[in-house]
């Protein structure tokens, strides 16, 4: 799972940051829903 997290890029991140998401909101929303297909 951990491999999976590492080919999420980075960008992604960045730009939620440039949109003002906390942390804990791009965990939660945005990483959480990429790897939501990878849990299930």
């Amino acid at each position: 799972m951990s491999t999976y997290f590492r080919t999420i890029p980075d960008d992604i991140e960045a730009s939620a940051r440039i949109d003002g998401c906390s942390t804990s909101r791009i965990l939660w929303n945005i990483i959480g829903g990429l790897t939501a297909g990878a849990i299930k």
